[in-house]
C-alpha cells in the first residue's frame, strides 16, 4: 500500500445515512479528524441552482454564499453548495425530525450527490432514503429536482417536466432506479476544513512543507557550515601570513643555536697550552719536557729529571683538578715517564 493510498483511507469518510440507527447527538464535538460523514436525505432538502458565468471565477464562491443567505428559509440553516462549471446547485438542510440533531453534525452532505449521473441527458425518477427524486439533466448539468414522498402521478410528473421548461413531455411516469451510492460525489464541492477531501489535501500540504522545511533545514546547515569553513581558511590563511615572520625569525635563531653549540662544542675540554703549563709547575726542580704526546682523555709524556722516586711525582699531580689519574714510571737513561687520565667534568674554564 502507497502513501498516498494509506492517506486516502485514512482521511476517506465513513458515510451515514442521517436518520438511521445511529445518529449525532445534540452538543456532540466535531473533530478535525472526525471521518463520519453525515448523509441527510433528499426529503429533508430544498434545491436550487443558479449560473454565475457573468461573475469572475474567483468571485463566484463568494457570490453563492451570499446567494445561499438570502433564499434559505429560515437563517443559519447548513447549505451545502456543488460546482458544475459555473453553474452552482445548492442543497438546503430544512429542519425536519432531526433538527436537535444539526448542533452535532460537522461533516455532512446531500444524498443527491453520491446518486450517479446518467449516463445521457434526460429526466430519471430516483428511489432515495425517503421518497422519491426526479431528476432533469441538460448538457451533464442537473437543471432540475424535485422531491416526491411517493411515486409522482403522470400530471405531477408532466407538471415537474414542463416546470423544468423541457420540450419533450412523456407519456408515462418513468420507472424508478435505485442506484447506489458513489464513492465519490458527482461535482466539486466548495468545501469546508470539515471535508474529508479537504483534509486529505491539508495533509499532503502539511507534509509537503514539512518535507520542504527539512530539506531547507539541512540545506541551510550545509551553507552555514560551508560559510564557517570558509571563514576559518581564511581566518587561517592569515595567521599564516602574520606568523611568516616570527616562524623565519625562528628558523634563524635555532641555525644560530646550532651553529653556537658546535663552535662551543670545539672550545670543550682542557686547554693543551693550560694544562702543559700546570704540568711544568708541578714537576720537580730542574726536571725537563722531552716528550709529549696527547690523545683523547690522556695525556703521555717523558721528563729529564733527578728525582727517580715514581712516587714524588705521583704525589705532585694529586692535586690537580684536571687531572684523574697519575702513573709514573722510570726509564733508561734517566727519563720518567708520566702518564696521566684526564678528568670527564673537567671544563676550559676550571683549566684557567
Amino acid at each position: 500500500m502507497t502513501l498516498r493510498t494509506r492517506l486516502a483511507a485514512l482521511f476517506s469518510p465513513i458515510r451515514i445515512p442521517l436518520g438511521g440507527a445511529e445518529m449525532p447527538r445534540k452538543g456532540d464535538r466535531h473533530s478535525l479528524f472526525d471521518r463520519r460523514q453525515w448523509v441527510v436525505p433528499r426529503a429533508s432538502c430544498q434545491y436550487r441552482q443558479q449560473d454565475f458565468s457573468n461573475l469572475p471565477a474567483r468571485q463566484r464562491p463568494a457570490a453563492a454564499k451570499l446567494v445561499a443567505r438570502q433564499h434559505a428559509p429560515a437563517p443559519g440553516l447548513p447549505v451545502h453548495i456543488v460546482w458544475c462549471g459555473s453553474v452552482a446547485h445548492f442543497w438546503t438542510w430544512v429542519p425536519g425530525d432531526e433538527q436537535e440533531a444539526l448542533s452535532g453534525v460537522g461533516n455532512w452532505l446531500p444524498e443527491s450527490v453520491l446518486l450517479p449521473p446518467p449516463p445521457s441527458d434526460g429526466a430519471r425518477l430516483l428511489q432515495t432514503l425517503r421518497g422519491y427524486e426526479g431528476q432533469l439533466w441538460q448538457g451533464g448539468v442537473l437543471v432540475a429536482s424535485q422531491w416526491w414522498q411517493g411515486p409522482p402521478a403522470l400530471d405531477v410528473w408532466q407538471r415537474f417536466l414542463r416546470g423544468a421548461s423541457t420540450a419533450a413531455v412523456p407519456a408515462e411516469v418513468p420507472v424508478a432506479e435505485q442506484r447506489p451510492w458513489s464513492d465519490k460525489p458527482w461535482g466539486k464541492a466548495q468545501r469546508s476544513i470539515a471535508d474529508g477531501a479537504a483534509r486529505e489535501r491539508m495533509a499532503w500540504t502539511a507534509l509537503l512543507l514539512l518535507g520542504v522545511a527539512a530539506v531547507g533545514w539541512q540545506l541551510a546547515a550545509l551553507q552555514r557550515w560551508s560559510n564557517a569553513q570558509h571563514e576559518i581558511s581564511a581566518q587561517l590563511d592569515m595567521a599564516r601570513a602574520q606568523a611568516a615572520p616570527v616562524l623565519a625569525a625562528r628558523d634563524r635563531a635555532e641555525a644560530a643555536r646550532t651553529q653556537v653549540q658546535q663552535l662551543l662544542e670545539l672550545g670543550q675540554g682542557v686547554n693543551d697550552y693550560v694544562l702543559m703549563a700546570d704540568i711544568a709547575a708541578a714537576l720537580p726542580e730542574g726536571s725537563q719536557f722531552m716528550a709529549w704526546r696527547r690523545e683523547p682523555g690522556k695525556v703521555r709524556l717523558n721528563v729529564r729529571s733527578a728525582e727517580t722516586d715514581p712516587r714524588t711525582f705521583v704525589n705532585a699531580f694529586s692535586a690537580l683538578p684536571q687531572l684523574a689519574t697519575v702513573t709514573a714510571t722510570p726509564l733508561d737513561g734517566g727519563l720518567m715517564q708520566l702518564e696521566f687520565t684526564l678528568s670527564t667534568g673537567e671544563t676550559p674554564e676550571d683549566a684557567r
